[in-house]
C-alpha cells in the first residue's frame, strides 16, 4: 500500500491515495459557502499582514508577513480577483439560463416579404 504520512498528535495517520482521491472528490460544499469563506481568509490577510508593535518596538502580534517568502501580500487579492470573476460567471451562466437560444433562426424581414412577394404572384 503506498501512503502518505502525516505527523497527527502522537500517533501518524496512513492514508491510501485512493482513501485520499475519494475523500477530494466527495468534497463539493455548496459554491456560496466556498465564496464566503474564500472572502474571509482574504480580509484575513488584508487585516493581519503587518505585524503590531508597541511604542519601543515589541512585538505584540505577529503579522502574515513574517511567515516568510512563500506567503506573498498579493494573495488576499487575488482570491478576492478570483471571486469576482467567479461572480461574473455565475451570474453569466444564471443569465443565459433564463435567456434561452431560440433553436431556429428567425427569417430575415427582408428576405420573408420577398418570399411572400414571390408565392402571391405565383397563384
Amino acid at each position: 500500500m503506498t501512503g502518505v504520512v502525516r505527523a497527527h498528535g502522537a500517533g501518524d495517520l496512513r492514508h491510501s491515495d485512493n482513501e485520499l482521491a475519494e475523500v477530494r472528490t466527495s468534497f463539493s460544499p455548496p459554491v456560496k459557502v466556498l465564496l464566503g469563506e474564500a472572502v474571509d481568509v482574504a480580509r484575513f490577510v488584508q487585516a493581519y499582514w503587518e505585524p503590531v508593535r508597541d511604542a519601543s518596538g515589541k512585538l505584540l502580534r505577529p503579522g502574515l508577513s513574517l511567515a516568510g517568502p512563500k506567503l506573498l501580500r498579493s494573495v488576499g487579492d487575488e482570491i478576492l480577483e478570483l471571486e469576482d470573476a467567479l461572480q461574473a460567471a455565475q451570474t453569466e451562466n444564471v443569465e443565459s439560463a433564463s435567456n434561452p437560444v431560440e433553436t431556429a433562426p428567425k427569417p430575415n424581414s427582408a428576405l420573408a416579404s420577398s418570399e411572400e412577394t414571390t408565392t402571391t404572384s405565383a397563384s
